[in-house]
């Protein structure tokens, strides 16, 4: 008998480097850069011909629980899973996976990040086929392997062998943190390495059997959490319930709670047209326009003698004079203005306290 499919969108993040595009108010998975729809919304809609709207579902936290409601609203209620406190994704995942199971008992489950673009779903949801064929007959713990554009230096990378191919059920000999720039050339030259997208298909079998063996104090608590489940209470009533257990939770990655202890991952190496959209940078790659020289996004551009800039506002005129290689992000009562190679110090800009009007004028 062939099992049910289930899908587990995360959808809890902040996005601070993309700051102030992204926001605590509203994160990067609600952004709309080349779409109608949020980066949220596209997750959804590019799942629904292989897993149904009633099977697919997402985890956030009570102050983004209105806001995805309001952005997948074909998605029943009662799958927006609540977390009461964020506690990483190692919490995340075995938490969805157990309310899934409440619902969906034995299904094979795809985890996967709200906020990522995907440009050729045709052959993502043929990878997705392929890793859940692999999940089903031989209980495998499978992730996907994105192949390099470019020596990234912000993903993670997946170590596989030589003569690997596109779709090709592989081993992953290693991951590799986020390596500088000469490792990363190295890493692209090799030919032997993958970029680390995040997703991943497993069965809830398998996947209680890991955390029990790999991060118990994770299974006893979130075990415990099975019978509110049961209730038939939802949403923020559910979160509240729970948040006693959820306190007991060590803050932890899966990455770091269970990835790295395994013996034994399968990796599919897909090309999709794949990015996290993590940076400004990024973003740039994406949709730099090379006839104007800068990418705009939403704004309407002057431009005199300035080139490589990019610029996104909430439908502002600007203009530019002799300038290069800034970045120019208006959102709401929000500005960022600073040099390209200098966008990933926004986390530490954001750290530091405010410093507001001295009132002199």
């Amino acid at each position: 008998m062939k099992k049910m499919y289930s899908a587990l969108i995360l959808s809890g993040g902040s996005g601070q480097r993309l700051w102030p595009l992204s926001n605590e108010e509203s994160p990067k998975q609600f952004l709309k850069l080349d779409s109608s729809l949020s980066l949220i919304a596209q997750t959804v809609e590019r799942l629904k011909t292989l897993i149904p709207y009633e099977s697919i579902y997402v985890s956030t936290n009570i102050e983004q629980f209105q806001k995805v409601v309001n952005e997948v609203p074909r998605i029943p209620l009662e799958n927006i899973i609540v977390e009461p406190l964020m506690k990483d994704t190692a919490a995340a995942i075995l938490y969805g996976s157990t309310y899934i199971s409440e619902k969906r008992p034995d299904s094979l489950i795809l985890v996967l990040s709200s906020d990522h673009l995907i440009k050729n779903e045709e052959e993502f949801l043929k990878a997705l086929k392929i890793a859940f064929d692999e999940c089903e007959n031989n209980n495998s713990f499978i992730t996907f392997g994105i192949v390099p554009e470019y020596p990234g230096v912000n993903y993670g990378y997946i170590r596989i062998e030589p003569e690997w191919q596109i779709n090709r059920v592989t081993e992953v000999q290693s991951f590799k943190e986020k390596p500088d720039i000469t490792l990363a050339k190295d890493y692209l030259e090799s030919g032997e390495y993958l970029w680390n997208s995040g997703m991943f298909v497993f069965s809830t079998k398998l996947i209680f059997e890991l955390y029990k063996n790999k991060l118990g104090k994770h299974y006893e608590s979130i075990m415990r959490m099975k019978e509110c489940i049961s209730l038939g209470n939802v949403g923020r009533e559910l979160a509240v319930e729970i948040k006693p257990y959820f306190k007991l939770l060590e803050k932890i990655s899966f990455d770091y709670g269970i990835i790295e202890k395994l013996d034994e991952i399968k990796v599919i190496p897909i090309d999709i047209g794949w990015s996290d959209i993590g940076s400004y940078e990024e973003i740039c790659k994406l949709y730099q326009d090379n006839k104007n020289e800068n990418t705009v996004i939403d704004t309407k551009l002057k431009s005199l003698n300035s080139h490589d800039n990019l610029i996104i506002t909430d439908e502002f005129e600007v203009g530019i004079i002799d300038i290069e290689n800034l970045v120019i992000i208006q959102k709401g009562k929000r500005l960022l203005v600073c040099k390209m190679d200098a966008v990933d110090r926004i986390k530490e800009l954001l750290d530091q306290e405010e410093e507001g009007a001295n009132g002199d004028y």
